[in-house]
Protein backbone atom coordinates (compact mmCIF):
# COMPACT_ATOMS: atom_id res chain seq x y z
CA UNK A 1 0.00 0.00 0.00
CA UNK A 2 1.16 3.64 -1.01
CA UNK A 3 -0.53 4.97 2.26
CA UNK A 4 1.55 3.29 4.79
CA UNK A 5 4.03 5.93 5.75
CA UNK A 6 1.08 8.20 5.99
CA UNK A 7 -1.08 5.60 7.95
CA UNK A 8 1.96 4.75 10.49
CA UNK A 9 2.66 8.78 11.14
CA UNK A 10 -1.60 8.91 12.18
CA UNK A 11 -1.32 5.87 14.59
CA UNK A 12 1.70 7.48 16.29
CA UNK A 13 0.20 10.74 16.47
CA UNK A 14 -3.15 9.19 17.99
CA UNK A 15 -2.15 6.87 20.42
CA UNK A 16 1.53 8.10 21.40
CA UNK A 17 2.83 4.32 21.58
CA UNK A 18 5.81 4.52 24.38
CA UNK A 19 7.60 2.68 21.55
CA UNK A 20 6.49 4.08 18.05
CA UNK A 21 4.78 2.46 15.38
CA UNK A 22 7.18 1.88 11.64
CA UNK A 23 6.61 0.50 8.79
CA UNK A 24 7.93 -2.63 9.58
CA UNK A 25 5.55 -2.98 12.22
CA UNK A 26 2.85 -2.33 9.92
CA UNK A 27 3.81 -4.92 7.96
CA UNK A 28 4.37 -7.51 10.32
CA UNK A 29 1.17 -6.93 11.39
CA UNK A 30 -0.98 -7.05 8.28
CA UNK A 31 0.58 -8.11 5.21
CA UNK A 32 1.79 -10.77 7.32
CA UNK A 33 -0.87 -11.99 9.13
CA UNK A 34 -0.69 -15.86 8.24
CA UNK A 35 -4.58 -15.76 8.10
CA UNK A 36 -4.83 -13.08 5.12
CA UNK A 37 -4.45 -9.65 3.92
CA UNK A 38 -6.72 -8.02 1.35
CA UNK A 39 -5.13 -4.52 2.23
CA UNK A 40 -7.81 -1.86 0.42
CA UNK A 41 -10.02 -4.47 -0.87
CA UNK A 42 -11.00 -5.76 2.69
CA UNK A 43 -8.04 -5.09 5.25
CA UNK A 44 -7.81 -1.39 5.49
CA UNK A 45 -9.90 1.58 5.13
CA UNK A 46 -9.27 5.60 5.49
CA UNK A 47 -10.72 8.63 5.51
CA UNK A 48 -9.01 11.27 3.57
CA UNK A 49 -9.02 15.16 3.54
CA UNK A 50 -7.29 17.05 0.83
CA UNK A 51 -5.24 13.83 0.20
CA UNK A 52 -3.82 13.36 4.18
CA UNK A 53 -5.17 10.46 5.40
CA UNK A 54 -7.28 11.96 8.92
CA UNK A 55 -9.18 8.73 10.00
CA UNK A 56 -8.45 4.74 9.71
CA UNK A 57 -10.44 1.48 10.74
CA UNK A 58 -8.40 -1.67 9.86
CA UNK A 59 -9.70 -5.59 10.67
CA UNK A 60 -7.27 -8.05 10.71
CA UNK A 61 -8.81 -11.94 9.61
CA UNK A 62 -8.60 -14.39 13.12
CA UNK A 63 -9.45 -18.28 13.33
CA UNK A 64 -11.61 -18.99 15.81
CA UNK A 65 -13.02 -22.39 16.77
CA UNK A 66 -16.26 -22.16 18.30
CA UNK A 67 -16.96 -25.89 19.39
CA UNK A 68 -16.38 -28.37 17.54
CA UNK A 69 -16.24 -25.91 14.38
CA UNK A 70 -13.82 -23.19 13.18
CA UNK A 71 -15.23 -19.49 12.10
CA UNK A 72 -13.36 -17.02 9.91
CA UNK A 73 -13.57 -13.50 12.34
CA UNK A 74 -12.50 -10.16 11.77
CA UNK A 75 -11.12 -8.17 14.55
CA UNK A 76 -11.37 -4.58 14.76
CA UNK A 77 -8.06 -3.03 15.19
CA UNK A 78 -6.69 0.30 15.34
CA UNK A 79 -9.42 2.66 14.85
CA UNK A 80 -8.12 5.91 14.70
CA UNK A 81 -9.16 9.94 14.01
CA UNK A 82 -7.22 12.88 14.17
CA UNK A 83 -7.81 15.57 17.40
CA UNK A 84 -9.06 17.83 14.75
CA UNK A 85 -11.53 15.91 12.83
CA UNK A 86 -13.34 14.40 15.73
CA UNK A 87 -16.87 14.80 15.88
CA UNK A 88 -17.65 15.06 12.23
CA UNK A 89 -19.33 11.52 12.10
CA UNK A 90 -15.86 10.15 10.34
CA UNK A 91 -15.52 7.18 12.84
CA UNK A 92 -18.99 6.16 12.12
CA UNK A 93 -18.92 6.99 8.08
CA UNK A 94 -15.76 4.66 8.39
CA UNK A 95 -16.97 2.07 10.47
CA UNK A 96 -20.15 1.56 8.27
CA UNK A 97 -18.72 1.26 5.37
CA UNK A 98 -16.33 -2.01 6.88
CA UNK A 99 -19.53 -3.49 7.87
CA UNK A 100 -20.77 -3.59 4.39
CA UNK A 101 -18.00 -4.12 2.97
CA UNK A 102 -17.00 -7.54 5.41
CA UNK A 103 -20.66 -8.68 5.98
CA UNK A 104 -19.87 -11.84 3.43
CA UNK A 105 -16.26 -12.78 4.78
CA UNK A 106 -16.66 -13.05 8.40
CA UNK A 107 -19.30 -14.95 10.64
CA UNK A 108 -19.02 -11.98 13.30
CA UNK A 109 -16.14 -9.00 14.22
CA UNK A 110 -14.74 -9.27 17.71
CA UNK A 111 -12.38 -6.50 19.29
CA UNK A 112 -10.90 -5.02 22.68
CA UNK A 113 -11.63 -1.30 22.10
CA UNK A 114 -9.74 1.70 23.65
CA UNK A 115 -11.22 3.65 26.09
CA UNK A 116 -11.26 6.56 23.45
CA UNK A 117 -13.69 4.21 20.94
CA UNK A 118 -15.58 2.37 23.61
CA UNK A 119 -18.21 4.21 23.55
CA UNK A 120 -18.70 4.52 19.55
CA UNK A 121 -19.01 0.95 19.18
CA UNK A 122 -21.65 0.81 21.35
CA UNK A 123 -23.15 3.31 19.91
CA UNK A 124 -23.04 1.33 16.55
CA UNK A 125 -24.36 -1.84 18.15
CA UNK A 126 -21.99 -3.88 19.06
CA UNK A 127 -22.37 -5.54 22.35
CA UNK A 128 -19.81 -6.21 25.12
CA UNK A 129 -18.63 -8.52 27.62
CA UNK A 130 -16.49 -7.85 30.97
CA UNK A 131 -13.24 -9.37 30.94
CA UNK A 132 -11.45 -10.74 34.04
CA UNK A 133 -7.87 -9.23 35.19
CA UNK A 134 -5.73 -10.42 37.94
CA UNK A 135 -2.65 -8.69 39.61
CA UNK A 136 -0.10 -9.78 41.34
CA UNK A 137 1.76 -6.54 43.44
CA UNK A 138 5.33 -7.33 44.44
CA UNK A 139 6.01 -4.21 44.86
CA UNK A 140 2.99 -1.22 46.34
CA UNK A 141 4.90 1.37 47.34
CA UNK A 142 6.11 2.29 43.48
CA UNK A 143 2.80 1.64 41.72
CA UNK A 144 0.21 2.97 44.10
CA UNK A 145 2.61 6.48 44.71
CA UNK A 146 2.76 6.70 41.16
CA UNK A 147 -0.73 6.73 40.85
CA UNK A 148 -1.98 8.74 43.87
CA UNK A 149 -0.16 12.10 44.60
CA UNK A 150 -2.18 11.92 48.44
CA UNK A 151 0.44 9.81 50.53
CA UNK A 152 -2.81 9.54 52.74
CA UNK A 153 -4.55 7.25 49.84
CA UNK A 154 -1.25 5.48 48.71
CA UNK A 155 -1.43 3.83 52.55
CA UNK A 156 -5.11 2.72 52.39
CA UNK A 157 -4.61 1.48 49.10
CA UNK A 158 -1.55 -0.41 49.99
CA UNK A 159 -3.88 -1.82 52.95
CA UNK A 160 -6.59 -2.48 50.82
CA UNK A 161 -4.69 -4.78 48.72
CA UNK A 162 -2.53 -6.50 50.93
CA UNK A 163 -5.54 -7.45 52.14
CA UNK A 164 -7.37 -8.19 48.99
CA UNK A 165 -4.34 -10.38 48.05
CA UNK A 166 -3.87 -12.51 51.83
CA UNK A 167 -8.06 -13.00 51.62
CA UNK A 168 -7.24 -14.95 47.57
CA UNK A 169 -4.36 -16.72 48.99
CA UNK A 170 -6.03 -17.87 51.97
CA UNK A 171 -9.47 -18.70 50.51
CA UNK A 172 -7.51 -21.06 47.97
CA UNK A 173 -4.74 -21.75 50.04
CA UNK A 174 -5.59 -25.62 49.54
CA UNK A 175 -6.44 -25.27 45.50
CA UNK A 176 -4.33 -28.64 44.32
CA UNK A 177 -1.60 -28.42 42.46
CA UNK A 178 -1.68 -31.48 40.53
CA UNK A 179 -0.33 -32.29 37.07
CA UNK A 180 3.27 -33.89 35.14
CA UNK A 181 6.54 -32.81 36.69
CA UNK A 182 7.74 -29.98 34.88
CA UNK A 183 10.59 -28.29 33.15
CA UNK A 184 10.69 -24.70 31.86
CA UNK A 185 12.95 -24.07 28.90
CA UNK A 186 12.99 -20.70 27.15
CA UNK A 187 12.67 -21.13 23.36
CA UNK A 188 13.25 -18.79 20.23
CA UNK A 189 10.23 -20.27 17.92
CA UNK A 190 7.37 -22.96 18.14
CA UNK A 191 8.07 -25.89 16.56
CA UNK A 192 5.50 -28.86 15.09
CA UNK A 193 5.41 -30.32 18.40
CA UNK A 194 2.60 -27.39 19.16
CA UNK A 195 0.38 -28.38 16.63
CA UNK A 196 -0.20 -31.50 18.44
CA UNK A 197 -0.15 -29.41 21.74
CA UNK A 198 -2.91 -27.68 20.49
CA UNK A 199 -5.08 -29.99 19.04
CA UNK A 200 -5.29 -31.36 22.57
CA UNK A 201 -5.64 -28.43 24.46
CA UNK A 202 -8.53 -27.27 22.36
CA UNK A 203 -10.41 -30.24 22.68
CA UNK A 204 -11.59 -28.47 25.96
CA UNK A 205 -11.92 -24.81 24.67
CA UNK A 206 -15.20 -23.77 23.77
CA UNK A 207 -14.15 -20.14 22.15
CA UNK A 208 -10.85 -19.50 21.77
CA UNK A 209 -8.22 -17.99 18.41
CA UNK A 210 -6.91 -20.53 16.47
CA UNK A 211 -3.20 -20.96 18.01
CA UNK A 212 -1.52 -22.97 15.20
CA UNK A 213 2.40 -23.00 14.97
CA UNK A 214 2.36 -20.00 12.28
CA UNK A 215 -0.09 -18.32 14.57
CA UNK A 216 2.38 -18.55 17.51
CA UNK A 217 5.37 -17.78 14.87
CA UNK A 218 3.92 -14.82 13.30
CA UNK A 219 2.07 -13.54 17.03
CA UNK A 220 5.19 -14.24 19.19
CA UNK A 221 9.06 -14.75 17.40
CA UNK A 222 9.09 -11.77 16.01
CA UNK A 223 11.39 -8.25 16.70
CA UNK A 224 8.45 -6.47 18.03
CA UNK A 225 7.09 -6.50 21.53
CA UNK A 226 10.37 -7.91 23.25
CA UNK A 227 8.16 -11.51 24.44
CA UNK A 228 9.90 -14.33 26.32
CA UNK A 229 8.47 -17.54 25.48
CA UNK A 230 8.68 -20.19 27.85
CA UNK A 231 7.71 -23.94 27.04
CA UNK A 232 6.94 -26.79 29.85
CA UNK A 233 7.59 -29.91 28.82
CA UNK A 234 6.70 -33.21 30.93
CA UNK A 235 9.77 -34.63 33.03
CA UNK A 236 8.36 -38.15 32.82
CA UNK A 237 7.81 -38.27 28.96
CA UNK A 238 9.03 -35.04 27.10
CA UNK A 239 5.31 -33.93 26.28
CA UNK A 240 4.48 -29.83 25.86
CA UNK A 241 2.00 -29.32 28.83
CA UNK A 242 1.97 -25.52 28.23
CA UNK A 243 3.44 -22.81 27.03
CA UNK A 244 3.76 -18.87 28.41
CA UNK A 245 5.11 -15.64 26.89
CA UNK A 246 5.84 -12.94 29.14
CA UNK A 247 6.94 -9.34 28.25
CA UNK A 248 7.46 -6.32 30.16
CA UNK A 249 5.77 -3.04 29.45
CA UNK A 250 3.81 -0.20 31.20
CA UNK A 251 -0.18 -0.39 32.40
CA UNK A 252 -1.24 3.31 33.01
CA UNK A 253 0.78 5.12 35.41
CA UNK A 254 2.61 1.95 36.47
CA UNK A 255 5.84 1.47 34.64
CA UNK A 256 7.64 -1.55 35.86
CA UNK A 257 5.10 -4.36 35.25
CA UNK A 258 5.61 -7.99 34.33
CA UNK A 259 2.94 -9.56 31.37
CA UNK A 260 1.86 -12.62 31.22
CA UNK A 261 0.55 -12.00 27.69
CA UNK A 262 -0.18 -16.19 26.76
CA UNK A 263 -0.70 -18.86 29.44
CA UNK A 264 -1.83 -21.92 27.64
CA UNK A 265 -2.04 -25.34 29.47
CA UNK A 266 -3.56 -28.74 29.17
CA UNK A 267 -6.17 -29.62 31.53
CA UNK A 268 -5.12 -30.46 35.58
CA UNK A 269 -1.62 -29.48 34.40
CA UNK A 270 -1.91 -27.07 37.97
CA UNK A 271 2.38 -27.86 38.20
CA UNK A 272 3.16 -26.34 34.89
CA UNK A 273 1.21 -23.32 36.03
CA UNK A 274 2.48 -23.18 39.53
CA UNK A 275 6.51 -23.25 37.65
CA UNK A 276 5.19 -20.80 35.57
CA UNK A 277 4.20 -18.34 38.46
CA UNK A 278 7.60 -19.04 40.06
CA UNK A 279 9.67 -17.72 37.18
CA UNK A 280 7.63 -14.50 36.93
CA UNK A 281 8.33 -14.10 40.56
CA UNK A 282 11.96 -14.06 40.09
CA UNK A 283 11.29 -11.09 37.06
CA UNK A 284 12.16 -7.57 39.06
CA UNK A 285 8.75 -6.34 38.42
CA UNK A 286 5.92 -3.90 40.56
CA UNK A 287 3.37 -6.02 39.20
CA UNK A 288 2.63 -8.54 37.26
CA UNK A 289 -1.06 -9.12 35.66
CA UNK A 290 -2.59 -11.72 33.42
CA UNK A 291 -6.10 -11.96 31.67
CA UNK A 292 -7.84 -14.58 31.95
CA UNK A 293 -11.95 -15.84 32.11
CA UNK A 294 -12.93 -16.44 35.34
CA UNK A 295 -14.34 -19.80 34.92
CA UNK A 296 -10.80 -20.85 33.13
CA UNK A 297 -9.67 -24.06 35.55
CA UNK A 298 -6.52 -21.99 36.54
CA UNK A 299 -7.96 -18.73 37.97
CA UNK A 300 -8.11 -20.46 41.53
CA UNK A 301 -4.11 -21.28 40.59
CA UNK A 302 -3.59 -17.59 40.60
CA UNK A 303 -5.33 -16.85 43.69
CA UNK A 304 -3.49 -19.08 45.66
CA UNK A 305 -0.48 -17.67 44.52
CA UNK A 306 -1.82 -13.79 45.90
CA UNK A 307 -3.62 -13.09 42.27
CA UNK A 308 -6.31 -10.50 43.09
CA UNK A 309 -9.37 -10.44 40.51
CA UNK A 310 -9.55 -6.60 40.11
CA UNK A 311 -11.78 -6.18 36.94
CA UNK A 312 -13.95 -3.91 39.11
CA UNK A 313 -11.35 -1.88 40.46
CA UNK A 314 -9.05 -0.91 37.44
CA UNK A 315 -10.06 2.34 36.78
CA UNK A 316 -9.80 3.24 39.97
CA UNK A 317 -5.82 2.61 39.33
CA UNK A 318 -5.64 4.63 36.03
CA UNK A 319 -5.77 0.83 34.35
CA UNK A 320 -8.35 0.54 31.48
CA UNK A 321 -10.22 -2.64 31.02
CA UNK A 322 -11.68 -3.54 27.59
CA UNK A 323 -14.65 -5.36 27.12
CA UNK A 324 -14.65 -7.86 24.31
CA UNK A 325 -17.18 -6.50 22.48
CA UNK A 326 -18.84 -8.36 19.49
CA UNK A 327 -20.90 -7.65 16.15
CA UNK A 328 -22.69 -10.08 14.72
CA UNK A 329 -23.43 -10.62 10.97
CA UNK A 330 -24.81 -13.62 10.50
CA UNK A 331 -24.90 -17.37 12.55
CA UNK A 332 -26.02 -14.95 15.48
CA UNK A 333 -26.09 -17.64 18.09
CA UNK A 334 -22.49 -18.81 17.45
CA UNK A 335 -21.19 -15.66 19.52
CA UNK A 336 -23.43 -16.26 22.37
CA UNK A 337 -21.55 -18.06 25.07
CA UNK A 338 -18.47 -15.25 25.24
CA UNK A 339 -18.52 -16.63 28.66
CA UNK A 340 -16.64 -19.47 27.04
CA UNK A 341 -14.37 -17.13 25.03
CA UNK A 342 -10.39 -18.26 26.69
CA UNK A 343 -9.06 -14.75 25.84
CA UNK A 344 -5.62 -13.16 27.25
CA UNK A 345 -3.51 -10.69 26.66
CA UNK A 346 -2.31 -11.76 23.04
CA UNK A 347 -5.79 -10.81 21.87
CA UNK A 348 -5.03 -6.66 22.22
CA UNK A 349 -1.49 -7.01 23.12
CA UNK A 350 -0.22 -6.11 19.01
CA UNK A 351 2.32 -3.05 20.44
Amino acid sequence: MSDVTSIVDLLNVVFKPITPFTEDWWTWKYARNPFGFWGEQGSIWVAEDQEKIVGHYAVIPCKIKIGNIVVLAGQSVDTAVRTEYRRMGIFEALAKKVYHDVCDRYSFLFGFPSDMAYQGFLKLGWTEHSVNEFLKFNNYDRPLNSMLSNNLYARAGKLFLKTLQSFSSIRNLYHKSDGDNVALERIDKFGDEFDLFWKTKTNNEAVIVERTVPYLNWRFAKPFGDYHIWVGRSVQDGRVLGYSVFRRSSSGKIKNVLSIVDLCALPNEHKFVHAVIDLCFKEDADLVRIRMPATDEYTKTLSSRGFIEVNKFLKRFGIYQPPLILYDFKDQNKTQRTHDWSYSLADTDYA
